[in-house]
């Protein structure tokens, strides 16, 4: 990797297809055009995605790609440019370095654009001046943590340039006049044991064909269709997840790895080292988001943690308000992580429902039981949902849409199970509502293991182990170990499911 005074420039190409556009500037005409970046791994399916921003591209000349760290922005800007080079000539990509700040992007775009390969100093009114007469697609990727800055550039760029047009990645939109929006979606997945399942899905196609770099005589049989369908399935088909997964096959079998997805950032973190810092691992790339978010959004998403699969607005000013947030602010804030793709939104009939991606939650767990906050939160919890386990506001004469967490919807063979609103207590429900290695938990917790037992016991870490501990109270909305155990009793009592150790 370069050192880190050349980060800045260190992917600065053009591409120029036949005759360079590009009139008028003595460097932009006699400089040697260069190649888009060289890709060191096959590109896999997003044939729709790809003929959605052609089209896109063609009838705006702003089109912003947006998504969580991982979702594939980067791969999929970079194929639009190759699948178009020839349609728009000339293409100037520019790859905006983690450690670059507002000042350093016009100069970095501007060595992209003159091809200087380096950065120096210049000011936006010289760059528009440079590219004024030219026709040219500008590519801006990553712009999440110089958001400001390049804002300003585009609308300068795009008021006062009219053959250019702009393709940028970013995780939250640029928030500029004529903005096209198009949210990368995770790869497509397919259930092969479905009754009209057809080939592998995309998802599944990109966890072999990596994972036969690691173990190349890795087969693919039906069950390891399987196995891999509920691991891609638990990564909700994040990209940066399913290739961190499969470069565990070197060392792991399918069903050892699909076995560990309950510590999914303890386990996926071998990427390439060639990689920016920010994809060696799925923690990594959470943690670069979280670090971009302002104080109130980072308290806010952690203290989301608590609800364990989809929840309203509603819920979330009832439950996360207090202690240096304000009710009122929680509307906005919780708009703006979903801006920034911390939180998925979807509609279903009248009512908006938030969740957290899997890895997003365990990772924002840790962090409220880093500020202590996690006893607080859930009595917060506890007293919106109420003792009868209606949440006020809420009730329906139907049930609400149930979501089933990526985990769950990973279990070999896939059933329906009774599942509660977010939020809602499940004192006295059906003990499916745990995971299977939870009850594991629970079993050993009845049994008087200590956390450490309990790692010991299950071959994982102390730190999982109470993650798992903490996810159980706050499914259960209990408060300590004692209740976990008084549950567990009586439970089996109940449902006559005996609870060995």
């Amino acid at each position: 990797m370069a050192p880190q005074s050349s980060q800045a420039s260190r992917v600065l190409r053009v591409v120029s297809e036949g005759r360079c556009n590009c009139h008028g500037h003595p460097s932009l005409q006699s400089r040697r055009p260069a190649s888009l970046p060289h890709e060191l791994s096959s590109f896999i399916g997003r044939g729709a995605q790809l003929e959605e921003i052609a089209a896109r591209l063609r009838s705006s000349r702003l089109v912003t790609l947006t998504g969580g760290g991982g979702i594939g922005k980067t791969r999929l800007a970079l194929q639009s440019a190759r699948a178009l080079r020839l349609e728009y000539g000339t293409w100037v990509w520019t790859a905006l370095s983690s450690t670059l700040d507002d000042a350093g992007v016009v100069a970095t775009v501007a060595a992209a654009l003159l091809g200087t390969g380096q950065t120096r100093p210049t000011t936006i009114d010289s760059l528009v001046a440079t590219v004024r007469d030219h026709k040219l697609v500008l590519v801006l990727d990553n712009c999440e943590q110089v958001i400001g800055a390049c804002a300003e550039l585009v609308v300068r760029l795009l008021e006062e340039c009219p053959g250019v047009r702009v393709l940028a990645t970013s995780r939250e939109p640029l928030g500029v006049p004529g903005e096209e929006l198009f949210p990368v979606p995770p790869l497509a997945l397919a259930n092969p044991d479905a009754a009209d399942a057809q080939p592998p899905s995309e998802a599944v196609q990109l966890f072999f064909q990596r994972a036969h770099s690691r173990d190349p005589g890795l087969l693919q049989t039906l069950e390891a269709q399987a196995l891999a369908f509920r691991i891609c399935a638990t990564l909700n088909g994040v990209p940066l997840g399913i290739e961190l997964a499969a470069a565990c096959t070197g060392s792991m079998t399918l069903s050892e790895i699909a076995g560990r997805l309950d510590d999914i950032l303890g386990l996926l973190r071998l990427g390439s080292r060639a990689a920016p810092s920010r994809q060696h691992s799925v923690r990594a790339s959470i943690d670069w988001s979280h670090r971009l978010l302002q104080p109130g959004e980072q308290l806010l998403l952690r203290r989301l943690a608590i609800f364990d699969a989809d929840f309203t607005r509603a819920a979330a000013e009832a439950v996360c308000a207090g202690a240096g947030l304000a009710a009122g602010e929680i509307g906005y804030l919780l708009d703006r992580l979903v801006a920034q793709s911390l939180v998925y939104a979807s509609t279903e009939g009248m009512t908006t429902r938030f969740c957290l991606w899997l890895p997003v939650r365990q990772y924002a767990l840790e962090q409220l039981e880093h500020a202590g906050e996690i006893a607080r939160v859930r009595a917060r919890l506890v007293e919106w949902t109420g003792a009868d386990g209606d949440t006020p506001g809420e009730r329906s004469s139907s049930p609400a849409p149930a979501t089933v967490s990526p985990i769950e919807a990973s279990r070999e063979p896939p059933a329906e199970r009774p599942r509660p609103e977010v939020g809602r207590p499940m004192r006295g429900r059906c003990p499916g509502v745990l995971s299977e290695r939870e009850h594991e938990v629970v079993m050993l917790i009845a049994g008087g293991r200590s956390n450490r037992e309990i790692a010991d016991e299950l071959v994982i870490t102390k730190k999982t182990a109470e993650a798992h501990v903490s996810h159980i109270l706050t499914k259960l909305g209990l408060c300590s170990r004692v209740q976990i155990a008084t549950w567990s009793l009586q439970n089996t009592a109940a449902h006559g499911d005996a609870v060995t150790r």
